[in-house]
């Protein structure tokens, strides 16, 4: 923030662990996150209304996080 980040995009694996821990961490600090959803790809573990990635997309969004493809940063 310091430098003047305002917005981070973030890709990798695994989408429904270490992505989404650092989105979420990134939301708390105050950044506009994104997440490049072809860019990672999660574990997917069976979970409650769903997998382990349905989860986590859902706790994102409601923390703030946008979640966009590649093609959209073309």
């Amino acid at each position: 923030q310091a430098r003047g980040v305002k917005r981070i995009f973030l890709a990798g694996l695994a989408t429904d662990y270490c992505v989404a821990y650092s989105a979420e961490d990134a939301a708390k600090l105050g950044y506009q996150v994104v997440v490049i959803e072809d860019g990672c790809r999660g574990i997917g573990l069976p979970a409650e209304g769903g997998t382990t990635i349905d989860a986590a997309k859902r706790r994102l969004t409601a923390a703030g996080v946008a979640f966009l493809t590649s093609d959209a940063l073309a």
